[in-house]
């Protein structure tokens, strides 16, 4: 059975399963740098100092902004994880953010886009 234990922000909710960190964006959620803070701050008090695969869904956001995005991709907010993977589905702006994170940003771990949660969760695995 798997563990699961949550999280809640102004902006997104985080919880563990099966040793995957699951990150939800809320519905129409800015993604500010006070708000990027807040919710790395949150996520890093449910690890525990612990390292996991993170999956990023960011299907329901509004927007980042480009501070948001540089200091999401730092060593020092990604050094609790070993991947990210980041769900857009079928959303263009969800896309075109994370391909600009990726491409621009270079985040200090593997990352890769995925339309579909089942093969986010499939790839995540392999860093497990």
């Amino acid at each position: 059975m798997s563990k699961i234990e949550k999280i809640e922000t102004s902006a997104a909710s985080y919880h563990l399963e099966n040793n995957i960190l699951i990150m939800r964006a809320k519905p129409d959620a800015n993604f500010t740098l006070e708000v990027t803070i807040e919710r790395i701050e949150g996520r890093k008090k449910l690890q525990e100092g612990r390292k996991f695969p993170v999956l990023i869904d960011m299907r329901l956001m509004s927007e980042v902004s480009e501070e948001a995005r540089e200091y999401s991709a730092t060593e020092e907010t990604t050094e609790l994880y070993l991947a990210m993977a980041i769900l857009t589905g079928k959303s263009l702006p969800a896309k075109m953010v994370g391909n600009f994170f990726i491409k621009f940003n270079k985040p200090a771990i593997p990352t890769k886009l995925f339309k579909k949660e089942d093969k986010a969760l499939a790839w995540l695995e392999t860093f497990r």
